[in-house]
């Protein structure tokens, strides 16, 4: 958070995303562009170089961090259950978010982040737009070694 300037945040919310802020101890591996697996690249992930160049986004790191408020857990049963997620192993957790059209509060945001319709991997697009909600997307949630990571997001509704 200390590294993160104001061009960072402008970058992430304005401009194309270059990828161009360092990851080495700054990623949260939320973005699927972090999903830096052995065969996938020429360095191994631990020692590759160019981890302390490039390859994240500082601003929207930031921003997600702002965002971890509305995404509490709770117990359920002798589980804990985190808003906006779907299964509670490491292979079968999806995070599920809706896109909307409107300006919200944040308890709105929360209030539509936990409606039971948009928490399922079977949206029906019909009862999207009473909600303000023109999207609804899906990432898996994925664990290479032990990191977890996230798959690029599908639109579901």
């Amino acid at each position: 958070m200390q590294l993160t300037k104001s061009e960072h945040v402008y970058r992430s919310l304005f401009e194309d995303w270059d990828y161009a802020d360092g990851l080495a101890n700054q990623s949260l591996h939320w973005e699927p562009a972090e999903d830096r697996r052995h065969a996938y690249q020429w360095h191994m992930p631990s020692a590759d170089p160019t981890r302390k160049r490039r390859g994240g986004m500082l601003g929207a790191n930031r921003l997600a961090l702002e965002a971890w408020p509305l995404f509490p857990s709770f117990p359920e049963g002798d589980r804990l259950t985190t808003r906006g997620f779907l299964g509670n192993r490491a292979n079968d957790t999806a995070w599920i978010w809706p896109l909307w059209s409107s300006r919200l509060t944040p308890d709105a945001i929360a209030s539509i982040l936990s409606l039971t319709e948009i928490q399922s991997k079977k949206v029906h697009r019909v009862d999207m737009p009473s909600y303000g909600v023109s999207n609804v997307y899906c990432s898996q949630r994925i664990l290479v070694g032990k990191t977890p990571n996230l798959t690029p997001s599908v639109a579901i509704a």
